[in-house]
């Protein structure tokens, strides 16, 4: 704790600030601070109440000497709402809370806020104050805000102070690589903006909560939500910091005060409904999005996004943040849609809908083969997928896949638009897809698939990832090696992209078995794979099969990949359970999609489920080992 000295104790005010919101001032680290506390009249009663703390940043217009200028703190904000009688008095679940707020001055030796102020509040508050260390909050206002967005993205140690952080209007952060600290300390967010903001741009917001969203590992657990007023320019903070419902509901305090630091929320997932799906035929080049049949169980939803996922690139939503919508400038094509609803505690429902444009009439436009994504397997199987395959102005009546290079296999259901591939060994294969519409026309396209396994001049007798120390541990040990330089050994998070992150030197040529090791010192997460890359005297390279981490506990989970999911999607469950296991795949509506059966012997376990026939959109995987192991992951298929 760092030494916090007291000074100036009660300063004289004469704006009529509310009896209980005092003048006040210390020095932190030689920085002196004057400040406003306020605390209930209830305050003291009980030496064992504990209250939630909120840390007000005002804007730059505010500053002061935090002496005979701490006035000007109360113009804006919760101070202001102080000063005209607001007891800071808020009603949730039943539960009636009175916060404890904090508002310190910034002095005009600065132009922005810098992170003592926010360390002076905290580390005072909690050692002197009787503040819940779990319900301690954040929020500014225009370079307030700003403030608030340094203070939770300059160190991954800040974020994980707070129960959640409102900003209004706030200018960008200085690291704006940090706003994934967010993520990782799961902290609600609440960002305001106006979309006509002449001082600090709108676009200054958007851009922070699209890298939450879509920037970030992990994905917000739960997802920041964001405001934009059409209009209000820059003072917009009278309308977020408004304490009726005329505006939102919950307002943001009673909405901090749904958020407790450490305790997930008792919250059911909104349910979105993205309506029917429709064809149109041009010249109409016109579809309408209606999600208005969403729903939230246990409460209300606060955010529509609306998201095309597939499809041409011409098109135009109007209105992506509406329930109901449009899009616009649309061309031929089958485009797929996803509506995420957000409810007011950041948990996620996803929908679907496709609109297919089809051609009016004239002459006939070829058909379009999707083969898929080139891929890699260590299976003895493999799918192969021409469901992206479509014919603009008519149907597809006829598949024919055959195999053009690599070893011989069994192509079974080569006539059909998923075909399975088998007798699978090491080497490279390349198909060919030809597609037919129903007037004649045809078009193909290829797909490569590679199977590393069988080809390493080496005999593994296992190769493993562990926690050691806290640290991601890549064993193996190999039987014999023949002419082997070094192991590269490679990280990834999704099973498909992997990167070198370190090598080893191998025996070269040994007919005894060795062991061998490496420690990834910079990520310690559970959820990443490792693979080697096994590197010959003559520059050869082959791959071993891919392994996931199992934690310091051995308790290990789930890893599925790669995610998102095109047709193949492979599970690795790394633990000490054994017995009977289950693979479910649910519908974002709780609907029960697929189901597998399996046997788990041992500890590493993988196995894969066959994805081609689910629609684009978002999944939840279910896995059991047993009836003490069980564990869900978010899995994501496109086309």
């Amino acid at each position: 704790m760092k030494t916090i000295l007291l000074s100036v104790g009660l300063l004289l005010v004469t704006l009529g600030i509310s009896a209980q919101q005092v003048a006040k001032s210390l020095t932190y680290n030689g920085l002196f601070v004057g400040y406003y506390e306020y605390k209930p009249t209830s305050y003291g009663w009980s030496s064992t109440k504990k209250y939630p703390l909120m840390i007000f940043l005002h804007g730059v217009g505010e500053r002061g000497n935090g002496t005979t200028d701490l006035y000007k703190v109360a113009f804006n904000g919760p101070p202001k709402n102080i000063a005209a009688g607001s007891q800071m008095a808020f009603t949730v679940n039943g539960v009636k809370d009175t916060f404890l707020v904090l508002s310190p001055q910034l002095s005009l030796t600065y132009t922005g806020w810098i992170n003592n102020y926010v360390d002076a509040m905290y580390n005072y508050a909690t050692a002197n104050l009787q503040v819940d260390p779990n319900r301690v909050y954040l929020t500014g206002l225009s370079a307030g805000g700003g403030g608030v967005w340094d203070y939770v993205t300059s160190d991954p140690a800040n974020a994980p102070k707070f129960a959640a952080v409102v900003v209004s209007c706030g200018v960008a952060p200085a690291n704006t690589n940090g706003i994934c600290y967010m993520n990782q300390a799961n902290l609600p967010v609440w960002a305001f903006h106006a979309m006509d903001d002449p001082t600090v741009p709108v676009g200054y917001t958007q851009a922070l909560i699209d890298k939450m969203n879509n920037g970030c590992t992990p994905s917000p657990d739960p997802y920041p939500l964001a405001k934009y007023f059409p209009s209000g320019g820059h003072g917009i903070w009278g309308w977020v910091y408004d304490e009726t419902h005329a505006l939102q509901n919950p307002n943001v305090y009673e909405w901090m005060l749904m958020h407790t630091r450490g305790v997930a929320p008792v919250d059911q997932v909104p349910v979105s409904k993205a309506g029917n799906d429709t064809i149109i035929v041009l010249p109409s080049n016109k579809a309408s999005l209606n999600g208005g049949a969403s729903y939230d169980n246990d409460g209300t939803i606060a955010e529509y996004k609306w998201t095309k996922i597939s499809g041409p690139d011409n098109f135009t939503i109007t209105t992506p943040a509406a329930s109901a919508t449009t899009v616009t400038g649309m061309v031929t094509g089958t485009y797929t849609f996803v509506l995420r609803t957000l409810d007011y505690y950041g948990k996620a429902g996803f929908d679907t809908m496709t609109v297919t444009i089809k051609p009016g009439i004239g002459a006939n436009i070829p058909p379009v083969a999707n083969a898929g994504n080139n891929f890699s397997t260590t299976n003895n199987y493999a799918y192969l997928s021409g469901g992206g395959s479509y014919d603009p102005d008519g149907s597809i009546i006829a598949y024919t896949w055959k195999q053009l290079t690599g070893p011989a296999i069994t192509l079974v259901n080569a006539q059909s638009s998923f075909p399975t591939v088998q007798s699978v060994v090491g080497g490279v294969y390349k198909f060919q897809l030809t597609v037919y519409d129903n007037m004649g026309a045809s078009a193909s396209n290829f797909v490569t698939m590679t199977n590393p396994t069988g080809l390493l001049p080496v005999e593994f007798l296992y190769i493993k990832a562990t926690k050691v120390n806290g640290k991601n541990t890549v064993q193996w040990a190999t039987d014999k090696e023949t002419n082997t330089d070094h192991f590269d050994v490679q990280r990834s998070e999704d099973g498909t992209t992997f990167t070198t992150i370190g090598n080893v030197t191998a025996a070269g040529n040994s007919t005894s078995s060795k062991e061998y090791s490496f420690t990834d010192n910079q990520y310690t997460k559970t959820k990443y794979l490792y693979r080697l890359q096994e590197v010959d005297k003559d520059g050869s390279i082959k791959f071993s099969k891919i392994v996931s981490v199992a934690d310091d506990n051995n308790k290990g989970g789930a890893t599925i990949y790669p995610n998102p999911v095109k047709e193949s999607l492979n599970i690795a469950v790394n633990n000490t359970e054994k017995g009977n296991g289950v693979i479910n795949v649910y519908g974002i509506d709780g609907k029960l999609i697929q189901r597998q059966v399996f046997y788990k012997s041992q500890t590493d376990y993988y196995t894969s489920i066959n994805a081609q026939s689910l629609k684009a959109g978002i999944y939840l995987v279910e896995v059991s080992v047993g009836d003490k192991y069980k564990t869900v992951e978010r899995m994501v298929k496109t086309n």
